[in-house]
């Protein structure tokens, strides 16, 4: 599948086309633009831990590509019991959308900022909002109903409420923190 098919799937491709109407673009860039979305592929990550999506341009290595062309959605979107969580489908949205707009940016002004002025002016056009990230407590708790209960180990986080379940102890236990930016300890608890 690739990513002007994924945005059809999620009825954006009419959102995308009237963004594209609204910015300062040549039909040629904006016929570009539509090709580059058709050619990307859509691929979903499943060691994703931090990130709720990337995108890949194709790089060439001494004649040798090295990576392909390729927009990225973290498998937490996608796992059993998301539809569960208020934020999943505004976040799924925003990845996309912003994500696009990566691509968008990539073709018309090629050497611009990542986040900078230009990719802002696109989410405007996209309608979706302007910040970097979406809801960390979103990938959070999708994590946990990922992970099922039957484990025998239960490490809890002592600042926040993530729970990470494993069937073997975990050595050093004291020493690691919770790494999504809470920074807390965990904390043992055996399953019975």
């Amino acid at each position: 599948m690739n990513v002007w098919q994924y945005l059809d799937h999620n009825n954006l491709c009419g959102t995308v086309n009237n963004a594209l109407d609204n910015l300062r673009i040549t039909q040629d860039e904006r016929d570009e633009v539509v090709r580059t979305l058709k050619r990307f592929a859509f691929a979903i990550n499943h060691r994703a831990k931090s990130r709720f999506g990337v995108v890949k341009f194709q790089k060439v290595v001494k004649r040798r590509v090295v990576t392909h062309e390729v927009m990225e959605l973290t498998s937490e979107y996608f796992t059993r019991g998301y539809e569960l969580h208020e934020d999943r489908a505004d976040n799924h949205m925003q990845t996309l959308l912003h994500e696009t707009a990566h691509i968008i940016i990539h073709v018309i002004r090629p050497k611009a900022e990542a986040h900078g002025r230009e990719w802002k002016s696109v989410m405007r056009a996209l309608g979706a909002k302007e910040d970097r990230t979406g809801s960390a407590t979103f990938l959070t708790e999708a994590r946990q109903i990922k992970q099922p209960a039957s484990k025998k180990h239960a490490y809890h986080c002592d600042k926040c409420d993530y729970v990470y379940r494993c069937n073997r102890r975990l050595k050093n236990i004291s020493q690691r923190r919770h790494g999504s930016g809470c920074g807390g300890n965990f904390i043992h608890r055996q399953v019975r």
